[in-house]
């Protein structure tokens, strides 16, 4: 087995050139030369067995696999990891805990709700154990149990669990809210958050962190950060619903100026364009409805064709309002 500053050396080499495969693919969309670099890696560590490197590619593999929704192998490859590890290290190490982590985010993706909270669970059990993220813990141990609570609250916030995914959500947010390197992860907790609140009735609360969320979203760019952007998208819905139309103009053109920096031709953009429509027809700005809902026509035409359902639907709207607007 390769050790010392061997391994560590080789570990450097590995995630630097995984890096550029992980750029290029962002840059170019181009998964495939990421796939082959990984299954490369797989081999030749296998070959070596350089165990230590294998757990890293079958991580990264578990990562990629995840990212285009290839949950089947994405689990295979977080067991694999597993199975190493256990054999190098055992099941009561930060590793295996990370790694319970890591492979219940995707059973959790994957729809598969009760195998994601058993892992979540054991993760939180192990870092207990071990005293990670207890008294004197520095941020790096702090955060990896807050994002085991922040994970198990969304799977329990899907699973209509409510209250118990805010317990989970606020352990999450204490020590994550303070930690400038996951400050949009930050504005995600107080966003959902915002949604269960409003769920329970407490449009107090709600509206409290609707405000901290904002507060974070507003002042950071998230043209790559589609979870940020969706929960933008739902908490202009939010002051929607309250009344408050001129803020939500303010917070749907924020998302929607973020997205089209990298992304205008996708159906995100064009959600969010007919977001801004509808807002602009309840503050009564029909002048801005029309060129909002023009956008959201043109980006689904492109993404869908001319004759996708979608796009007749809209289409119509468009006619009734240019309609209205010349009666």
């Amino acid at each position: 087995m390769t050790t010392g500053k061997v391994l560590d050396f080789r570990q450097n080499a590995f995630y630097i050139e995984l890096a550029r495969y992980q750029a290029l693919r962002d840059t170019t969309g181009d998964t495939a030369g990421l796939e082959r670099f990984l299954f490369s890696s797989e081999r030749r560590f296998d070959q070596e067995n350089s165990f230590a490197l294998l757990v890293a590619v079958y991580n990264e593999q578990g990562a990629f696999y995840r990212s285009i929704e290839r949950y089947r192998l994405s689990i295979a490859s977080y067991k694999k990891a597993q199975k190493l590890i256990e054999k190098l290290m055992g099941r009561s190490c930060e590793e295996y805990a990370t790694l319970l982590n890591n492979m219940a985010g995707t059973y959790r993706l994957a729809g598969q709700y009760p195998e994601a909270a058993k892992l979540f669970e054991e993760a939180l059990r192990i870092y207990e154990e071990l005293g990670i993220g207890g008294e004197g813990a520095d941020e790096e141990e702090l955060y990896m149990p807050a994002c085991v609570h922040n994970n198990l609250g969304q799977v329990l916030r899907e699973t209509g669990k409510i209250l118990p995914a805010i317990c989970h959500l606020k352990i999450a947010l204490a020590p994550i809210q303070n930690m400038p390197l996951h400050l949009q992860e930050a504005g995600l907790i107080y966003s959902n958050l915002t949604t269960l609140y409003q769920q329970t009735g407490n449009l107090e609360e709600a509206e409290k962190c609707l405000d901290k969320a904002l507060a974070i979203f507003e002042t950071v760019t998230m043209e790559r950060d589609t979870q940020c952007i969706k929960a933008m998208g739902s908490l202009a819905g939010f002051l929607c619903g309250i009344g408050d139309y001129e803020r939500a103009v303010r917070v749907y053109k924020k998302a929607a100026n973020d997205t089209a920096v990298s992304r205008r031709n996708t159906e995100e953009y064009a959600t969010l364009c007919q977001g801004l429509y509808w807002v602009y027809r309840k503050n009564g700005d029909d002048s801005s409805a029309i060129n909002a809902l023009n956008e959201a026509v043109d980006v689904l035409v492109k993404v869908f064709g001319e004759n996708s359902e979608r796009v007749k639907m809209v289409k119509e709207e468009q006619s009734r309002l240019l309609k209205d607007k010349v009666v």
